[in-house]
């Protein structure tokens, strides 16, 4: 992750999964049929080799532009949602692949980047790529003991809206809609509709 970027990394380790797929399936043909198994498994690799460095360029811009992510800290989010405050937190960890589709393709782009990064929403990272206590206890008080997981805590839910695995920027606006009450959807621009 940390030499081509979490984008570029899953790309890699998709077409690389694809290639050993091929590979297997074909491993019972015989002469030009095992040739093209190979020269499938060839292109593959190049692709994936390509895509890796068209994409990691792609991560170092995503991540200049991340939103300021603070520190884990249980009781901090109880005083910034005493206070009005909204916070989202992701519990995450460098070998967690979905944790790091995630980032990647929500919570570091588009709508969910521009209200982390805006200030409607306090952006906080828990950290597991290293045991933590502080983190595993925070998990266990939800009944969770594997990661991804991201919870949005605000004055219409202290206790935290949790939000599904696999993350999508409606199920983020969301939860932050529905924990923040009507301080946050004041400080969200105004939807098409809405009244």
């Amino acid at each position: 992750w940390f030499q081509i970027g979490g984008p570029a990394a899953v790309m890699v380790a998709l077409l690389l999964g694809a290639m050993a797929f091929a590979v297997r399936q074909c491993r019972d043909l015989g002469g030009r049929a095992r040739l093209a198994a190979g020269a499938t498994a060839a292109f593959l690799a190049a692709v994936s080799m390509a895509g890796a460095g068209a994409f990691s360029g792609e991560g170092l811009s995503a991540a200049e532009n991340a939103p300021p992510w603070r520190p884990f800290d249980a009781a901090r989010i109880e005083a910034e949602v005493t206070s009005g405050q909204t916070v989202l937190v992701d519990v995450t960890a460098d070998w967690c692949l979905t944790c790091q589709i995630n980032k990647s393709l929500v919570l570091e782009r588009g709508r969910v980047a521009e209200l982390l990064g805006g200030g409607g929403v306090i952006a906080m990272r828990a950290d597991w790529t290293s045991p933590d206590d502080r983190i595993a206890a925070y998990l266990e008080s939800f009944g969770r003991f594997g990661i991804p997981f991201n919870v949005v805590h605000g004055p219409a839910a202290p206790g935290g809206v949790v939000l599904p695995e696999l993350l999508s920027e409606s199920a983020v606006l969301t939860a932050v809609e529905e924990a923040g009450g009507t301080g946050v959807a004041a400080r969200e621009p105004a939807r098409p509709g809405s009244g």
